[in-house]
């Protein structure tokens, strides 16, 4: 039960983020990911990293925090590496180009 509780919240990052990071490779730029979005879940997670570590001190809930920690950073890193391709795309969206 409570185990499962704190499981959760990993089993839907992994769901929501995995099938994201594994298209913006595929395609070579993030589409309209939010740079601002990404950011602020990623600075969540070092928020929630600290306080488990001085805090809550619980192995379950820390390797759900570094497992979002670090696909949320993943994100982030893309949205740097694929920044021109990206605008690109962009550019390419807007002047109706791609679908």
């Amino acid at each position: 039960g409570q185990q499962l509780t704190a499981v959760l919240p990993t089993l839907i990052v992994l769901a929501s983020r995995i099938p994201q990071i594994a298209l913006n490779f595929a395609q070579g730029h993030t589409g309209q990911l939010s740079m601002v979005t990404s950011t602020l879940f990623l600075l969540g997670n070092v928020a929630r990293l600290f306080t488990n570590l001085t805090e809550v001190k619980d192995p379950v809930l820390l390797a759900g925090v570094i497992v979002s920690l670090l696909l949320n950073g993943t994100l982030v890193l893309q949205l740097f590496i694929f920044r021109r391709k990206t605008q690109a795309y962009m550019r390419d969206l807007q002047a109706g180009k791609t679908k």
